[in-house]
């Protein structure tokens, strides 16, 4: 790559790259600005690795040779191709091949009659958009089986280029998969030629409004426009492509995050062993030839079956078997023990936890019943209170209506004197009518004394 694209990739470039490995060329980018750091390194080694072969299989590898390709590499062999460094799509003068060659050299494995399968070598932080996405498509789309080995780093683009392949093994259970997402390094060159006089002017057509709008929203520091018109359109087309490349992915592993192959097995990593195990796993997804020796390879692959948690338990990248039988030692057979017995306590513990929460949850239930009875109950005294203030306020109205003396008391205290009064200078009513002169209900007889009745004071009045 020519060193102005590198530079200006670096500065305002898109990618889908580890934030962590991206803040770590800080040094890098102020040795360019600086103009401390070669842009023309010396060229790399160019010596051709030789073929490797895996012991006991009859399998072999071979990596690309910058002389012939793959012309040279041994009938049925598995190519071996890197993936590796911060990635870009054309060749890096300072740095490891790009995504345009590196997809061609897939194609050439893939159309090579020498070569029955292919192994990515993936150890890389990601890189630029530009180029990851046809990359990926050129991994998926190969007639060959493609595995991918995780050494060390499979983050970002390198993830959606990995998981591209048919399946993906990661040489420990500590090496890193994930960061799925996108980030823009923007830096703002300006201030630096402006301390040297060097004054800028930008002239636009005006019918061209738009020509520098994103340049000048980043040096504003207005972000939201293009996080959401370029960066969340590239995420999302990145997140599709892992969900489709990856059944088992969840929304939690495409937040940015990275992950120990260990923590993600079954959703980006199939896994553990070593480069071996996936140039075996390739060889054995190829389609085996009809002859004794494919079908010895056939048999020793098949013996290998490889129990990824199992091996987690032990320690071990793979576990080896003789005509189809593993043998575990003592100390394999006490980890394995001592890995049941925390299961069975975590369980325990979970049950605790669960009991726990349930009493919880029905002591709240019982609170909340109480708390409900109480509000009820306070909601029917609150109705007595006002359903007797209104009785009480309708006969204070009535007793106000019959006196103006009543009606003008304020308190209860004064309506309540006005009342007594009222009540003391009318204590009877005079009743109207012809008076009996015997006892209307006869029971009496007419021995009562009619006269004396009617003379008493008392009666005088009525």
């Amino acid at each position: 790559m020519h060193p102005i694209r590198l530079v200006s990739a670096i500065l305002k470039g898109k990618w889908y790259i580890d934030p962590d490995f991206a803040l770590a060329q800080g040094p890098v980018i102020a040795g360019l600005l600086n103009r401390q750091t070669e842009l023309f390194p010396l060229a790399a080694d160019t010596a051709e690795p030789k073929t490797l072969a895996v012991a006991g299989t009859g399998i072999k590898a071979v990596r690309w040779s910058r002389r012939d390709g793959f012309d040279m590499a041994p009938y049925g062999a598995v190519a071996i191709i890197d993936v590796k460094g911060p990635l870009m799509k054309e060749d890096q003068d300072c740095g490891p091949d790009g995504m345009a060659t590196i997809g061609m050299r897939i194609r050439e494995a893939d159309t090579n009659t020498n070569i029955s399968a292919i192994v990515l070598h993936v150890d890389s932080p990601g890189g630029t958009v530009d180029g990851t996405q046809a990359l990926a498509a050129i991994v998926k789309s190969t007639q060959k089986p493609v595995v991918t080995f995780v050494d060390g780093l499979m983050a970002s683009a390198a993830l959606w280029i990995g998981t591209s392949a048919r399946e993906v093994i990661a040489s420990t259970d500590t090496d890193e998969v994930g960061s799925v997402g996108v980030i823009l390094n923007f830096a703002d060159v300006r201030p630096v030629y402006e301390k040297q006089g060097v004054v800028f002017h930008t002239v636009l057509a005006s019918t061209s409004p738009d020509k520098q709008k994103s340049y000048n929203d980043l040096r504003a520091g207005k972000y939201d426009e293009i996080i959401k018109d370029q960066l969340d359109v590239l995420d999302e087309k990145f997140m599709n492509a892992v969900r489709e490349n990856r059944p088992m992915v969840e929304d939690r592993h495409l937040t940015g995050k990275v992950f120990f192959a260990r923590d993600v097995m079954g959703v980006f990593v199939d896994s553990i062993g070593a480069i071996e195990t996936a140039i075996i796993r390739a060889a054995q997804l190829a389609e085996p030839e009809e002859d004794s020796n494919s079908q010895q390879i056939t048999k020793n692959i098949s013996s290998m079956k490889q129990f990824i948690l199992l091996n987690a338990v032990l320690g071990v990248p793979s576990l080896e078997s003789v005509d189809e039988v593993v043998s575990l030692n003592e100390e394999q057979l006490t980890e394995i023990e001592d890995a049941l017995e925390q299961i069975n306590q975590v369980t325990a513990e979970r049950d605790t936890a669960i009991a726990a929460r349930d009493e919880a949850v029905a002591a709240r239930d019982l609170a909340v019943t109480e708390r409900d009875d109480a509000a009820a109950e306070r909601e029917s005294a609150v109705t007595d209170r006002d359903t007797t203030q209104n009785e009480l306020t309708s006969a204070i109205a009535l007793f106000d209506a019959i006196d103006g003396t009543v009606a003008a008391a304020k308190t209860p205290a004064e309506k309540a004197a006005a009342i007594s009064a009222i009540l003391a200078a009318k204590p009877g009513a005079i009743s109207e009518g012809i008076l009996e002169t015997e006892d209307p209900a006869g029971s009496l007889g007419n021995e009562v004394d009619w006269a004396m009745i009617d003379s008493l004071e008392h009666n005088q009045n009525v």
